[in-house]
């Protein structure tokens, strides 16, 4: 089996980066003069030609611009930082959250063609330092697989019987997106009840942090300087302590166990939730699909086409 340690990001291409007027610009500069184009009509040669005029401090126009920007909540300046790794190796418990972005791409090993091996499974260190735990996770372990195995011997498509598989089963997935599109990782990684957010993840979330520091570490240390309520692009999350919202939902709907349309109009309680969702971003996280699918997504699909 793998652990935690053994988990690693590796940093492919970043963007955005030009030469302009003979500099190599990297991102924090160059995101900071595209943003100070928002101001003037003006290219960016002309631009950067006028700092220099002026004998300005790109580190510090950089630095300012970012600052006073991301606080102000302009999030077009962190969704223009382009991010692409690989997560090798992970599990699957990983790629749940890494795959669930709304914006951006991801590329994912497949046990739907390769076969898992025995120890093709990651171990968490809360259950390594407890022997009689460690003992139990093997057992279960080798049984699941043991299953799957057994499926397959007798003729079962691989791809069919992977889904006996527990989730700790080790793959690599191939990551695109914009800085702010892993800013919830990233403040999940520093503030999640690691009783509810698995160790693996915040390890991810760090490395993420790491290497979004080594490329723009501007722009990524404004936009982590603050905590706000409610993220730009929250996803789905299945490592809450709860979810109040959908809760009331299924209360509304008395466990329904047929399909239903989730919308934010539930009968009542509404106000409960919104009080406690400004408490948490966990739950704050949760009202905002569901806010997006009622008001912003008919609007969003009807300007697209």
């Amino acid at each position: 089996m793998f652990r935690v340690d053994d988990v690693a990001v590796r940093l492919l291409s970043y963007g955005p980066s030009a030469k302009i007027e003979g500099v190599e610009l990297g991102p924090d500069i160059l995101i900071a003069l595209e943003g100070l184009g928002t101001f003037k009509g003006v290219t960016i040669e002309d631009r950067f030609k006028e700092l220099q005029a002026k004998s300005r401090d790109l580190i510090d126009v950089a630095s300012n611009m970012h600052k006073e920007s991301t606080r102000r909540g302009h999030a077009s300046l962190t969704t223009s930082l382009i991010l692409q790794f690989e997560v090798n190796p992970c599990s699957r418990v990983s790629t749940i959250l890494l795959a669930a972005q709304p914006f951006g791409s991801y590329l994912q090993e497949s046990q739907r063609r390769r076969q898992v091996k025995i120890d093709d499974f990651i171990i968490p260190p809360e259950i390594v330092k407890v022997e009689r735990y460690s003992r139990i996770y093997h057992e279960v372990i080798y049984h699941a697989w043991k299953c799957y195995r057994s499926l397959i011997d007798k003729g079962v498509p691989i791809e069919d019987a992977r889904y006996l598989l527990p989730l700790s089963s080790r793959t690599s997935i191939f990551v695109t997106g914009s800085l702010e599109s892993f800013i919830w990782l990233i403040y999940s990684s520093e503030n999640r009840d690691a009783w509810y957010f698995p160790s693996e993840l915040k390890k991810i979330g760090e490395l993420i942090n790491k290497t979004a520091s080594s490329v723009s570490p501007l722009l990524t240390s404004a936009r982590l300087s603050f905590k706000p309520l409610s993220y730009v692009y929250p996803y789905p999350d299945l490592y809450k302590r709860e979810d109040k919202a959908i809760e009331e939902i299924i209360r509304k709907h008395h466990v329904p166990n047929q399909l239903i349309l989730l919308d934010f109009r539930v009968e009542e309680g509404i106000d409960g939730l919104i009080q406690h969702a400004l408490k948490n971003p966990e739950c704050m996280n949760s009202l905002n699909p569901l806010i997006y699918a009622v008001t912003l997504e008919p609007l969003s699909l009807a300007a697209y086409h």
